[in-house]
């Protein structure tokens, strides 16, 4: 069984949604104050983009959005103006994976596409999620509702199961947790998986949003 490094970030993480950044939170996030006591906050930290797709280009490429070749939000090729984290590690051996929402293929992959084939892409399917938007309609599809945190924890103990070395993954969480209805609405869903995740995984945890609102 091998040991990973799990990039967890939530879409649209807001710092005064947290209680370890703001004691007035709504909704108490035990299981986030837990890994942030036991670990690193950071407190000077921004996003670098306003999108999914150009913050997470950044963050895995390590360059500012002005520094980016890219410079509208739109279909684009492999990402190759420098070598990214996933290549990094693919080069020293570490198989890569991605875990997130089937809304993001069309919301965020194809505006980015800062991972190669080379790493493992896998969709949770549509029904764990809503749409963020002002009707706040859940994602078409013939799928019924489910746990999506329980997914994406059977999920991430498979590469747990099946890796005998280091493994990097990057899971990248909704918007929306179903059945939750707006932003910030489903953070102790999201705690809970925080909390799972630190005990059920022998893996180091970076947490962190992708950009805010």
């Amino acid at each position: 069984m091998g040991k990973g490094v799990i990039l967890l970030t939530k879409d649209v993480l807001r710092s005064d949604y947290l209680s370890c950044y703001n004691e007035n939170a709504a909704i108490p996030t035990p299981n986030i104050d837990k890994l942030a006591e036991e670990g690193t906050i950071f407190t000077n930290y921004y996003a670098s983009a306003p999108s999914t797709a150009m913050a997470v280009t950044c963050m895995f490429s390590g360059l500012n959005a002005f520094e980016l070749e890219r410079k509208s939000y739109r279909p684009v090729e492999q990402f190759s103006q420098v070598p990214t984290i996933f290549n990094e590690m693919e080069k020293s051996g570490i198989p890569t994976f991605v875990l997130w929402s089937e809304e993001f293929e069309n919301l965020a992959y194809v505006y980015s596409k800062v991972f190669d084939d080379s790493t493992t892409i896998h969709y949770a399917p549509p029904g764990g999620a809503v749409w963020a938007t002002p009707s706040n309609s859940r994602l078409s599809s013939p799928v019924d509702n489910y746990d999506l945190s329980e997914y994406f924890i059977e999920y991430v103990n498979s590469i747990q199961e099946t890796c005998e070395g280091e493994w990097f993954l990057w899971c990248h969480c909704p918007h929306i947790f179903y059945p939750c209805s707006s932003y910030g609405s489903d953070i102790g869903i999201f705690d809970n998986l925080v909390g799972r995740l630190s005990e059920e995984v022998d893996a180091e945890i970076i947490l962190s949003g992708d950009h805010g609102h």
